[in-house]
C-alpha cells in the first residue's frame, strides 16, 4: 500500500514473498520506481471509491479479517498474492545432497512416482553443479520442471487415470512435493495476506458452513482455490483464473464492478464477468 511497505517486505516482513519476486530491480526504491508504486496508487485509489460506495474494506487484511468478512458478506473479494507451484533454490530447505539421496532412495509411492517423471540422468546432469549453492539451483531446476510433467504425484485410484490441464496437474505435483517432505521444502500454492502465507485449507476454513454467495479471487492463479471454498456447493459462486494477472487491470476491473453495482442494477456476477470478458475481447 505505500513504499514502508516495500521496504518492511524487503527486510523479511509482510508481503516478502510478493516484494521478493521483485529483489533483483535492486533497492526498494528501484523495486517502488519500477512498478510496484503504480500498484499501491491502484489500491489506494480502490480501497478510497469502494469505501465510498458503501463496501466493506480490510485494507493489510490478515486471516482473521478473511473469517469475518465471509460471516457478514455475502460476496467476498479478494486481492492478494498468490505464491504459485514454481519452486525455486530458495525454496530449497535442506542439505541439497541429502535431498538427492533420498530422491535416489526413497521407496515410498511419491518417492516412485517422483523418479518416474525424472530424465534418466537427472543424477548426473544435477551432479556437474560446483558449490552447494549451484548444486541447489541446479536440483531446484530440475524439480520444477518435474512438476509440469506427468505421471502426476497424487495417484490416481485403481482403474481410474487423472486428466488435468497443465496448471492443475503443476499444483498438484507441487503440494505433492510438499507432503513428501514438508521440512525440506518452504511450500508452495499458498496466498499471501498481511500476516504471511496461508494454505487453501486454511482459507477453506474461513467460509462458515452456512455461507452462500460470491467469493471473487483476484489474484494470480487463483483456480486453485475454487474447490477450497466452493466445496462442491451449488449455491456457492468463485470467480477465478487459471494464470497469471496484472494487478493493475484487476483492480480497475473492480473499481467500475463497484460503480455498477452501486447504480443497483445489476448483481455482482453478472456485472464481474461481463466487464472480464469485455476486458479480455480484442476489437475485430
Amino acid at each position: 500500500m505505500d513504499f514502508a511497505a516495500i521496504e518492511c517486505a524487503m527486510a523479511g516482513g509482510a508481503y516478502a514473498d510478493y516484494v521478493g519476486r521483485a529483489i533483483s530491480l535492486g533497492s526498494a526504491r528501484d523495486v517502488w520506481e519500477r512498478g510496484f508504486g503504480k500498484v499501491a496508487a491502484a489500491a489506494a485509489a480502490l480501497v478510497s471509491e469502494a469505501s465510498a460506495l458503501g463496501v466493506t474494506v480490510a485494507s493489510n487484511a490478515e486471516l482473521e479479517d478473511m473469517q469475518r468478512l465471509f460471516a457478514c458478506c455475502s460476496v467476498v473479494t479478494v486481492v492478494a498474492h498468490w505464491r504459485g507451484p514454481e519452486l525455486e533454490a530458495a525454496d530449497i530447505r535442506v542439505d541439497p545432497v541429502s535431498l538427492i539421496v533420498r530422491l535416489e532412495r526413497d521407496d515410498s509411492q511419491t518417492g516412485a512416482l517422483i523418479r518416474k517423471g525424472l530424465p534418466p540422468d537427472w543424477k548426473t546432469a544435477v551432479s556437474r553443479a560446483v558449490g552447494g549453492t549451484a548444486l541447489t539451483s541446479a536440483l531446484a531446476e530440475v524439480l520444477d520442471r518435474r512438476m509440469r510433467r506427468e505421471p502426476c504425484l497424487i495417484a490416481a485410484p485403481t482403474g481410474l487415470y487423472w486428466d488435468m490441464d497443465e496448471a492443475t496437474l503443476r499444483h498438484a505435483n507441487r503440494s505433492a512435493l510438499d507432503a513428501w517432505w514438508p521440512d525440506a521444502f518452504v511450500p508452495g500454492n499458498q496466498l499471501e495476506l498481511a500476516d504471511g502465507l496461508h494454505a487453501p485449507k486454511e482459507i477453506a476454513a474461513c467460509v462458515p458452513t452456512a455461507w452462500s454467495g460470491v467469493a471473487d479471487l483476484s489474484n494470480c492463479q487463483s483456480a486453485q482455490l475454487i474447490e477450497a471454498i466452493k466445496q462442491a456447493r451449488g449455491d456457492r459462486i468463485v470467480i477465478a483464473n487459471e494464470r497469471q494477472t496484472n494487478p493493475l487491470r484487476r483492480m480497475a476491473l473492480l473499481r467500475v464492478t463497484y460503480e455498477l453495482l452501486a447504480n443497483g442494477r445489476h448483481n455482482y456476477a453478472e456485472a464481474r464477468i461481463a466487464l472480464s470478458e469485455a476486458m479480455t475481447s480484442t476489437t475485430p
